[in-house]
């Protein structure tokens, strides 16, 4: 009785100098703000998600979140079973307009959540490619895993199972689309996706140094340092074919997770020295930030038709030899 009694007069008192001390402080217009956030403090807002630095809002749980579509049945990223893949004819080469730019490249962001390239607003495009239009470039970000990239490698999407070290994920829009509208068409978005493969060759592009070396200047979430030096997108991705890559119907890979994207992946990696790649989670200290792979639910991934052509490169020798063969030709 004492106990419950004593309880009730500390609520009392706690809540009424909480008051007085909100009235003295705060503007008239700001006690209402005020108090309203005292009570929606331990709420997580819908805006809110993580990878794995909070419990409510990490992956496993982005489905559950009304407002959001990561329970979709078109949800990325995918294991990408090559045993499965259909050549497709009308996946013909890419147009790349602005790659070649020094000049496109605006800033890179330490967003909370990845590092990320902002670009100049339709300063590189891309069409071609079985896309139904021209894409505008939006930015450029990246997934990793640990520093120790062997045993813990970060890309979102895997091959026959195999997880690379990271991914880069070049986002663009559709022309004549908005923020606001491309959400809504199943090809408002366009990702390109890049495996990025370590190696220890010290003559690998210089632009990745060039790149990485802004990460200490990004450590901490929401800063941001502008582009001063010359890279452009063709620099970093130099090395890979092209024409050889895979396609299927998604979604976003963070929430809201609108099912509005075509999917590009590239067969090929992006060799990037292991230095380098270790300085992503090392210098902004993310580790583990990619979206587990989500089930196919009976879409096809198809593959280009240079692909199932002819090919000398495979992602590991249990590949080689079975790479061709393993293509279906639809009919």
């Amino acid at each position: 009785m004492f106990f419950w009694m004593f309880l009730k007069i500390y609520i009392y008192i706690f809540l009424n100098v909480t008051q007085n001390l909100i009235v003295f402080f705060c503007p008239l217009k700001m006690r209402l703000s005020v108090l309203i956030s005292l009570c929606a403090a331990p709420l997580v807002g819908s805006s809110d998600w993580c990878y794995n630095t909070c419990v409510d809002h990490s992956p496993s749980h982005w489905s559950s979140v009304p407002e959001w579509s990561c329970g979709g049945s078109h949800q990325s990223p995918i294991d990408i079973q090559t045993s499965s893949v259909e050549s497709d004819p009308n996946l013909v080469n890419f147009t790349f307009e602005g790659f070649d730019s020094t000049q496109a490249i605006k800033s890179i962001t330490n967003n909370g959540h990845t590092v990320e390239c902002e670009l100049g607003e339709k300063l590189v495009k891309v069409s071609g490619g079985g896309l139904n239009g021209t894409y505008n470039v939006l930015q450029f970000h990246f997934h990793w895993g640990k520093a120790d990239y062997v045993h813990h490698p970060g890309s979102e999407h895997t091959v026959d199972g195999v997880r690379y070290p990271m991914e880069m994920h070049i986002v663009t829009m559709k022309d004549g689309l908005s923020s606001d509208t491309a959400a809504n068409h199943t090809d408002g978005y366009a990702v390109l996706g890049f495996f990025i493969n370590a190696t220890e060759d010290q003559t690998t592009s210089d632009t990745w140094t060039t790149l990485t070396s802004f990460l200490s200047n990004i450590s901490e979430s929401n800063q941001m340092v502008n582009v001063d030096q010359s890279i452009s997108i063709n620099s970093l991705i130099e090395n890979v074919d092209l024409s050889k890559y895979y396609r299927y119907m998604g979604s976003l890979t963070t929430p809201n997770c609108s099912e509005a994207v075509v999917w590009t992946l590239f067969h090929e990696p992006i060799l990037v020295n292991s230095a380098l790649i270790q300085k992503f989670p090392l210098m902004t200290r993310f580790v583990d930030i990619y979206r587990p792979t989500q089930d196919l639910n009976g879409r096809q991934v198809y593959t280009s038709s240079s692909a199932h052509q002819s090919s000398s490169w495979c992602y590991e020798e249990r590949h080689c030899g079975k790479y061709l063969s393993s293509f279906k030709t639809p009919g």
